[in-house]
C-alpha cells in the first residue's frame, strides 16, 4: 500500500509540473545559430544548397510566371544541300600563313609544289581556304596547265571544300580556252541549279566571250539575255565581245542593233569606248566611211567624253588597221604612247603591240613591224608564244625566212 501511494504522488507531481518545447519552433531555423565545428557548418550549406535546386527561390519563380517569347523552331537543315564558301574573314592565323607560303611557291614559279602543299594541307590540321586554292588554280591557268587544274578542282570537290564563283569562273574559263563550250555549259548549268550564289558579271564576260571566240554566237545572245533577266546592268564588255562575234560574221546590223540596244538601256549615252571599235568596223563594212571617221572622232577626239581603255584603243586601232587608215592608225598609236603613265595611267599593252606589228606588215614595212616588236620592253609588256607565232607567219609568208 505504501509503494502504491509513493507512486500516485510521483505521477500526480509529473502531470501538474509544466512541459516545455525541446524543439525551435518550425519558423526559427538553425542558420542563426552557431556550429559547434567547421564540418557542421559544412554540411549546413551542402544542405541549404541542395534545397535551392529543389524549391528554387520566389524572385526565379516570379520570372517563370512572366510569359516569355517564344523563339521559332529551327529548320532542319538538309545534309546534301551544297555549302556555302568561306569567307575572307578566315585567311586568318594560321591559315593565312598556309597562304602567304603558298603564294611565295606560285611568285618562284614552282606550281606543282605549291599544288602538292595546297593538297596535303586539306588534311591536316591547317586546311587551306578557298582563296588559297583559287589562287593555285589561276596561276595554272595563266600558265595553261590545264589538266593540273581540273585535277587540283576535282580533288577539293571530293574533299568538301565548298568553291565560290572565283572557282566557277576559273572552271569555266578552262574549258573554253580548250575548246570545250558545251562541257562549259553543262558545268553552268549545274552552277545555276546547285550553287547557293548567283554569277557575277565576270561570269558573264568569261561565257560569253568564250562562246563568241568558239563560234557560238546565238547562245552568247541567250545568255546576254539571260544576264538582264537576272537583274544585272548592261554590260558595256559584254555587248562589244558580241558585236566583235556579229563583225566576224559579217553581221554590220547585228552591230548596230546591238549598239542601239546598250545604249537604250544605259540611257542614251555610251561612256565606255570599248565598243567603238566593233562599231566603227560595222560602218566600214556598209561602206560608209565618213560616218566610220565621225564615230571614230566621237571615240577619241579632242573634246570626247568617252573613256578609253587600252583595251578600247585597240580595238579602235585595229579598226583602222584593216580599213586603209594606217596613218590614222599611227597618230593614234603615238598618242596612246604619249598617254601611258602606269600605274596611273594604261593606255598601251602587249595587244597594242600586235596590233601594229600586224598593221606594218600588212603595210610590207616588215622592218618597222620587227622595230615596234622590240620596243615592248620599254613599256613593260613582254611578248608571249602568239605575239612571236604571229610575227614569225608573216615574215615567212613575205619570203624573210632569215629575220624569221
Amino acid at each position: 500500500m505504501a509503494l502504491s501511494k509513493l507512486t500516485f504522488l510521483t505521477h500526480l507531481k509529473t502531470l501538474t509540473t509544466p512541459r516545455y518545447h525541446r524543439h525551435p519552433p518550425p519558423f526559427i531555423t538553425f542558420r542563426f545559430l552557431s556550429f559547434a565545428t567547421p564540418e557542421e557548418a559544412a554540411a549546413e550549406r551542402r544542405r541549404r544548397k541542395r534545397r535551392l535546386r529543389i524549391e528554387p527561390p520566389l524572385s526565379s519563380l516570379h520570372r517563370s510566371q512572366q510569359p516569355q517569347q517564344q523563339l521559332p523552331p529551327k529548320p532542319i537543315q538538309n545534309p546534301n544541300a551544297p555549302k556555302l564558301p568561306e569567307t575572307l574573314a578566315a585567311v586568318s592565323g594560321n591559315r593565312l600563313n598556309l597562304h602567304n607560303r603558298i603564294l611565295t611557291l606560285i611568285r618562284q614559279n614552282d606550281l606543282e609544289e605549291a599544288a602538292l602543299f595546297t593538297r596535303h594541307s586539306v588534311y591536316s590540321n591547317c586546311r587551306p581556304t578557298i582563296f588559297t586554292v583559287n589562287a593555285v588554280m589561276t596561276a595554272q591557268l595563266r600558265q595553261s596547265k590545264y589538266s593540273d587544274l581540273l585535277s587540283l578542282h576535282r580533288f577539293i570537290t571530293q574533299a568538301g571544300v565548298a568553291p565560290n564563283v572565283i572557282t566557277y569562273n576559273l572552271l569555266f574559263q578552262t574549258y573554253l580556252d580548250c575548246k570545250k563550250p558545251d562541257t562549259a555549259l553543262e558545268h553552268y548549268k549545274q552552277f545555276i541549279n546547285d550553287a547557293p550564289f548567283n554569277p557575277s558579271p565576270t561570269t558573264y564576260r568569261i561565257l560569253i566571250k568564250g562562246l563568241v571566240d568558239n563560234g557560238k554566237l546565238e547562245k552568247a545572245m541567250e545568255l546576254k539575255e539571260e544576264m538582264l533577266a537576272k537583274g544585272l546592268v548592261a554590260d558595256p564588255v559584254v555587248y562589244s565581245y558580241l558585236m566583235m562575234g556579229c563583225v566576224r560574221n559579217d553581221d554590220s546590223d547585228g552591230v548596230f542593233r546591238l549598239y542601239e540596244e546598250l545604249k537604250e538601256k544605259l540611257g542614251g549615252v555610251v561612256s565606255d569606248g570599248v565598243v567603238y571599235g566593233s562599231l566603227i568596223k560595222g560602218y566600214f563594212m556598209k561602206g560608209m566611211e565618213e560616218e566610220a571617221m565621225s564615230c571614230y572622232n566621237e571615240a577619241v577626239g579632242e573634246n570626247s567624253s568617252v573613256k578609253m581603255s587600252a583595251v578600247a584603243y585597240n580595238n579602235v586601232l585595229d579598226a583602222l588597221c584593216k580599213n586603209g587608215k594606217f596613218d590614222e592608225a599611227l597618230k593614234l598609236f603615238d598618242r596612246m604612247i604619249g598617254e601611258h603613265n602606269p600605274p596611273k595611267r594604261l593606255a598601251v599593252n602587249l595587244g597594242s603591240f600586235n596590233v601594229m606589228a600586224d598593221g606594218y606588215c600588212a603595210e610590207g614595212r616588215f622592218e618597222e613591224a620587227i622595230e615596234v616588236f622590240r620596243k615592248m620592253g620599254e613599256y613593260r609588256c613582254s611578248p608571249d608564244t602568239l605575239s612571236f607565232n604571229n610575227l614569225i607567219d608573216q615574215l615567212c609568208k613575205n619570203g624573210m625566212l632569215g629575220e624569221a
